[in-house]
């Protein structure tokens, strides 16, 4: 691809890879998947009550934006502990 400047110049552009708009890893993709269990269901779930409900992992960077929410009903990461007193 080229593109021509203000003087009539052609310079050859390279194509970059595009950005992904995440700021961090979820924790699935850094340890991996421990099937048939849900975030949910994890001793390390972290529930913040505002107005709203958010949900965070208490061994992963827990802030106060949106960026290191979880989701709850995803398959549980590699770090998966069940909560005492959780069911099967």
């Amino acid at each position: 691809m080229e593109q021509i400047d203000l003087w009539g110049n052609s310079n050859p552009v390279t194509e970059t890879e595009p950005k992904t708009r995440r700021r961090y890893k979820t924790m699935q993709e850094t340890h991996g998947f421990t099937e048939g269990q849900k975030c949910k269901q994890c001793k390390y779930l972290l529930v913040r009550q505002y107005a709203n409900k958010y949900y965070k992992y208490r061994l992963w960077r827990v802030t106060d934006s949106a960026s290191t929410d979880i989701r709850i009903n995803k398959t549980a990461c590699g770090k998966f502990e069940p909560r005492e007193g959780a069911g099967a």
